[in-house]
C-alpha cells in the first residue's frame, strides 16, 4: 500500500505498522520523481487478438516512424506501454489514428498512474465509420460531422472523403462507447442507410455490443432464434468491413 506524505521531509515509522504487511510511505517529491519518466508514455492493446512483442515493435516502428527514441514494454493482460523520447512522436501516435494491427484495432490511450492491466476495462475507442452510397452533395463536413456525432463523437472526417474523391463511401473517424450498442443505420429524408465499421471484429449488430458475433448473441439465444436466422437477418441489414 502506498501513502503519500504531506510533509516532503516526513519520515514515518508507524509503531502500529503490520510487520507482515508493511505500508510504504512516499513524499510527494518521491512520487513525482517515480512518475516523471512515464509522462511521455501511452498504454496500448490490440483489441481481440494477441500479438507478439517482436512483431508489434516492428509494426509500430514502421507505422509511426518515430523521430526519437521509442521503447515498448510488455505488461500483463496483453497490454503494452510505449514510452517516447519526444512529445511530437507521442502526439502523432495518440491523435493520428485509428491504427490497425492485423486487421484489429489498436487501443491507444494516455498513460495514467497506477494503471492496473488486470482490472482495466476499455469503454471507448476510435473507429472509422463508413457510409456507402451517399449522394455526392452530402460529402460535406457539416453533414458528416453531424452524422458522426450520432454514431459517437466525431474526431475527424477523412479529407479525401470530404473532397468527394472516394465516391463509393463516406468515411468518418469517431469515438464510440463499445459498452453501448453501436449504430448500424440512420434515417435521413425518409431513407434508411447503413453504417459499417472498418476492421471491428466481434461486433454483434443484433444487440450492438462488442465481444461476440451474432451467432452467439445472448439476447437471441434467450429468445430462441437459430444461428441461420441470425445470419440471414444480419446479411440483410448491415456488415462490418476490414480493409
Amino acid at each position: 500500500m502506498e501513502r503519500i506524505a504531506e510533509d516532503p521531509d516526513e519520515v514515518s515509522d508507524d509503531e502500529d505498522d503490520d510487520p507482515l504487511c508493511p505500508t510504504i510511505h512516499l513524499t510527494r517529491a518521491e512520487v513525482e520523481a517515480i512518475r516523471a519518466p512515464w509522462r511521455k508514455a501511452l498504454i496500448i492493446k490490440v483489441m481481440g487478438r494477441r500479438v507478439g512483442y517482436a512483431y508489434l515493435l516492428r509494426h509500430l516502428t514502421t507505422m509511426w516512424k518515430p523521430k526519437g527514441r521509442m521503447e515498448l514494454i510488455a505488461i500483463d493482460n496483453d497490454y503494452f506501454l510505449v514510452r517516447f523520447g519526444s512529445v511530437e512522436d507521442l502526439e502523432f501516435a495518440m491523435f493520428e489514428g485509428p491504427w490497425m494491427i492485423l486487421d484489429h484495432y489498436l487501443i491507444v490511450k494516455p498513460w495514467v498512474p497506477d494503471f492496473d492491466p488486470l482490472s482495466d476495462t476499455t469503454e471507448k475507442m476510435l473507429v472509422w465509420a463508413r457510409i456507402p452510397c451517399l449522394p455526392a452533395e452530402y460529402y460535406n463536413y457539416i453533414f458528416l460531422r453531424k452524422l458522426g456525432n450520432k454514431v459517437g463523437r466525431t474526431i475527424r472526417v477523412d479529407q479525401a472523403t470530404s473532397m468527394v474523391s472516394k465516391g463509393r463511401f463516406a468515411r468518418i473517424c469517431v469515438e464510440v462507447d463499445i459498452t453501448n450498442p453501436l449504430i448500424s443505420k440512420f434515417n435521413y429524408e425518409g431513407k434508411v442507410r447503413s453504417v459499417a465499421y472498418e476492421g471491428v471484429h466481434m461486433i454483434c449488430f443484433t444487440c450492438g455490443i462488442y465481444s461476440h458475433v451474432a451467432e452467439a448473441c445472448p439476447s437471441l439465444v434467450r429468445a430462441g432464434s437459430t444461428p441461420k436466422e441470425v445470419r440471414e437477418g444480419i446479411g440483410r441489414d448491415q456488415h462490418t468491413t476490414a480493409e
